[in-house]
């Protein structure tokens, strides 16, 4: 328990919290995506959706950085970043420092990816350029509240959810399109429970 303005709470309990909802919204986005599939291809389908369910869940588990155009950051090129990441890394109780890398665009914004014992930080020139480094510092302090918080696995579960319902609907939406034509010829149209779960997904 931490007592904040008389206040205690129960960071534990929070965390346990957060990561209940996070199951549960992930769950019913699977959900809607294997549903769809369902109506859209049949039964025979739900075999193949919980496949490439199973398999972009595993990839994304052990999915390498992979960020066009980063520029990995060291003592060598950044010591003054590098310095501060690895400060900043023994304070959080880390294992190891994560390893920094720069985005060449003028978008303020930072990114963490891998787990806790292999992470890798994206921050981006535009953000160095505008915020001082003081700002910085608490910048690199959120991505590393991330790691040590073990809030990596539940930002690659939802960006794996995230790629098959996008897959699912758009695969959908191109069959719809294809379906146009031979909806004319031929008088067969999708429902209208389909349309419906295709805007839903």
């Amino acid at each position: 328990p931490l007592p904040v303005g008389g206040i205690t709470l129960n960071l534990n309990r929070e965390k346990a919290i957060g990561f209940l909802q996070s199951g549960i919204l992930g769950a019913l986005m699977l959900a809607l995506s294997i549903f769809v599939s369902w109506r859209i291809f049949g039964f025979s389908s739900l075999f193949i959706a919980s496949m490439v369910v199973g398999a972009v869940l595993l990839l994304s588990a052990r999915r390498p950085l992979y960020v066009q155009g980063a520029v990995p950051l060291d003592r060598t090129n950044a010591p003054e970043l590098a310095g501060l990441s690895a400060h900043l890394a023994q304070r959080a109780g880390l294992s190891s420092v994560p390893r920094l890398h720069l985005l060449p665009t003028h978008i303020s914004n930072a990114m963490t990816m891998g787990d806790r014992k292999n992470a890798d930080i994206v921050v981006t020139q535009g953000l160095l350029k505008q915020l001082s480094p003081r700002e910085t510092a608490g910048v690199l302090a959120h991505e590393m509240s991330h790691i040590r918080n073990g809030d990596l696995g539940v930002i690659r579960f939802s960006e794996a959810v995230k790629r098959i319902t996008l897959f699912t609907s758009r695969f959908g939406w191109f069959l719809l399109l294809f379906s146009l034509p031979v909806a004319l010829f031929t008088g067969r149209v999708l429902s209208m429970s389909t349309l419906l779960l295709l805007l839903a997904a």
